[in-house]
This record gives structure tokens, sequence and C-alpha cells, in this order.
């Protein structure tokens, strides 16, 4: 069924894909509970679904609070899973059309770490690091307008 949520993202029907994901979530509370990786990681895939597809940026942030909580306890902190849940927070934080300051410079600290932190696991070249170096220089570029300052300043002075 995971399959056929991924499929229905990819053709824009995230409201069916996360009716999935959230079905596949309740079930693997019930099979396995809340502290197993299968059931963390269908939770983060309801946040990615309200993310990505549907503005749900308030709701996605509360999951991955309380996903990375269970998460910190069960998972290795340098897991490329605990990783990945670190990074779909942080990119709700700043991808959020409202986002406050705080919520910006959260997203900054932590792409900033997840950066450091991802080309020591994975190397300097991998798509995650790739990807994750992006999503800094976006959330720099959205908190420089939110402080004021022109975008061109911030790209200026930006070095991974």
């Amino acid at each position: 069924r995971g399959d056929l949520a991924q499929s229905y993202e990819e053709v824009d029907r995230f409201a069916d894909a996360l009716e999935i994901w959230r079905d596949l979530y309740a079930r693997q509370m019930q099979l396995r509970g809340a502290s197993h990786e299968r059931t963390l990681m269908c939770h983060t895939k309801v946040a990615w679904t309200l993310i990505e597809g549907l503005g749900g940026y308030e709701e996605a942030s509360k999951i991955m609070r309380a996903t990375l909580a269970i998460a910190a306890r069960v998972l290795p902190r340098e897991g490329g899973i605990f990783l990945s849940f670190r990074s779909t927070l942080a990119y709700g934080l700043y991808k959020n059309p409202g986002a406050s300051l705080l919520d910006l410079l959260e997203a900054e600290a932590t792409f900033d770490e997840l950066c450091v932190v991802s080309r020591r696991v994975f190397g300097e070249e991998h798509p995650v690091v790739v990807k994750r170096q992006n999503c800094l220089k976006e959330t720099r570029e959205k908190l420089a307008v939110a402080r004021g300052a022109p975008r061109s300043a911030v790209a200026a002075s930006y070095a991974y």
C-alpha cells in the first residue's frame, strides 16, 4: 500500500496518499508500537505528504516533533533514518509560507548541522548531502528576506 501512496503523490493525489499513510501508520502502531522503525517511518510519510501536497505545515511539525522524540531514544543519531526525520522537520519549517523567524532559524540551524553530519556519514558528493545543502541555501535566502536583507547578499556570502 505504501507503493500506491507514493504513486498517488507522483500524480498529485495527495489527499488519497495521506489517507493510505495514515492507515498504514495506525496499523503499524497496532502491530509494532510507537517506537518501531516502520511506525516512525509511516508517521514521517504522513508529515511529508502534508508538507509537500496539502499545506499542513503545522500538523506536520507536530508529527515530526513527536516522531523525533521517540526516534531519539531508539535510533542512532547519525543513522540515515534519524537524519532524514530531522531533515523532514526542517524542510516543513522553512517551506511553510507562514513560517516565523524562529521557525526559519530552527530550520537553518538544523540544516547546517545536518550538512556537516551528512558529509561525514555519506560523503561530499552524495545526493542527500547536495539536497540538504540546497535546502540550507534556500532557508538562508528566506531568512534574509524575513530580516529585510536582499537575497543577493546571502547568495554571495554563502559557502558550503
